[in-house]
């Protein structure tokens, strides 16, 4: 499950950098702290589906990311 996280934390890193916003804007869409951003980045936090969902929608890309 670790890796899993670190996978897609990378995944959202970089598809956050190729949408221009930083963690804080990001947050601030999904009403969260920039430290939360930068733990699911890391792999640090476990990321639920839910979420999965509107960070897509946010980043406008699919669910599958």
């Amino acid at each position: 499950m670790q890796n899993q996280n670190k996978v897609i934390g990378r995944n959202l890193c970089k598809i956050r950098k190729i949408r221009k916003f930083t963690q804080k804007q990001l947050g601030e869409k999904l009403n969260m702290s920039s430290a939360t951003i930068g733990n699911y980045e890391r792999g640090d936090r476990y990321l639920p589906g839910y979420l999965i969902h509107d960070l897509a929608q946010t980043l406008d890309v699919p669910d599958q990311f």
